[in-house]
């Protein structure tokens, strides 16, 4: 035993050595996950599908993309569940939205952290081209009487408390000033009115390509205006619609935008549960970044958000309800893009 102790430094130093050099199986490598992308059949649920294959390509994760409606219920059940990420609208439009709908003791169970945006919904506000006003702020002042159609759904919504908080009217006084209110989704869905002359002005939220307006403003004129283009509105918007930022409709999305058009915007995220391991989000971030062109080949409206990594973090901080997962962050600040 004497001779022992002069040798047992040595044998706890091997010992250890051995225990450091034995491979060990990836403390995240057994992960199942569900991405959930809400309203079956939208651009939603592709992107979800379209993120499921990017995880699945580039690590280990077993991932299933399903698709549900937006209901309160189903919002929450997903969002307390560690292994369930959701594709879906800013929470904090959604807590107007859509939670108002639960009951108020069921809210403060509503808890995600952002991963990243998926894509970003902007305002667009554009009108025949010879109405006699150049912004959303001068229409309402001179109480045009314009034939506007309000969207439908989450976009009335918004356009509604836009007005209201904003402006500082109901958005129905448009009927009081002689005009009229269609209430119809926005989007191709509102060509024909716009095309039979019932429809002279449209607000819809997109994320999505210019063609449709081309393709239309050959037959019908239209410009894009400005919407909160001074700070004192977009201060008034981002009060009345928590996660809505500045956007800018650039030149190089369209040839019918001749410069820069200042107006609003939010991103639709992919959240995940605060408990969901840092790594696997670390993971899962970085796999999203190796596949951007396969998810710009899915989903083009992912172009809006993986084209500018620096932006897209931005985005990613832009809603007040959901603080960024520390597995994201940490990948973020890696690369760069958080300083």
């Amino acid at each position: 035993m004497k001779h022992w102790s002069k040798y047992r430094p040595f044998f706890l130093a091997a010992m250890l050595a051995v225990t450091l050099l034995t491979p060990r199986p990836a403390k995240s490598a057994n992960v199942n996950l569900t991405i959930l992308g809400l309203f079956p059949g939208s651009s939603m649920q592709q992107r979800a599908e379209a993120i499921a294959e990017a995880i699945r390509k580039s690590t280990p994760y077993n991932v299933t993309a399903k698709t549900s409606r937006p209901g309160a219920k189903h919002i929450m059940a997903a969002a307390n569940d560690v292994n369930t990420m959701v594709v879906s609208l800013s929470p904090a439009f959604l807590s107007q939205k859509v939670l108002m709908q639960a009951a108020p003791k069921d809210i403060p169970k509503f808890k995600v952290s952002a991963l990243m945006p998926t894509t970003m919904k902007a305002f667009l506000f554009f009108v025949y081209k010879d109405l006699p006003f150049e912004s959303l702020s001068e229409m309402i002042a001179k109480k045009v009487p314009v034939k506007m159609i309000d969207g439908g759904g989450s976009a009335k919504l918004a356009n509604e408390i836009l007005f209201q908080e904003v402006y500082g009217i109901p958005l129905s006084d448009v009927e009081k000033w002689g005009g009229k209110l269609h209430h119809s989704a926005g989007g191709p869905a509102a060509i024909p009115l716009l095309q039979e002359g019932q429809a002279n002005v449209h607000m819809v939220y997109t994320g999505g390509s210019f063609q449709v307006w081309e393709e239309f403003n050959a037959t019908h004129p239209i410009k894009f205006l400005p919407v909160a283009q001074d700070e004192a509105e977009l201060e008034k918007v981002k009060k009345a619609l928590p996660g809505f930022i500045r956007f800018h409709w650039a030149p190089t999305r369209s040839k019918l935008i001749p410069a820069p058009v200042p107006t609003i915007g939010f991103s639709e995220q992919l959240w995940v549960n605060p408990g969901l391991d840092a790594e696997v989000v670390y993971n899962i971030a970085k796999a999203v970044i190796a596949n951007k062109k396969l998810l710009i080949s899915l989903e083009p409206s992912f172009a809006t958000v993986l084209n500018d990594p620096v932006q897209m973090v931005e985005y990613t901080k832009s809603d007040p309800l959901v603080p960024m997962h520390p597995g994201a962050e940490r990948y973020y600040k890696e690369q760069g893009w958080i300083k």
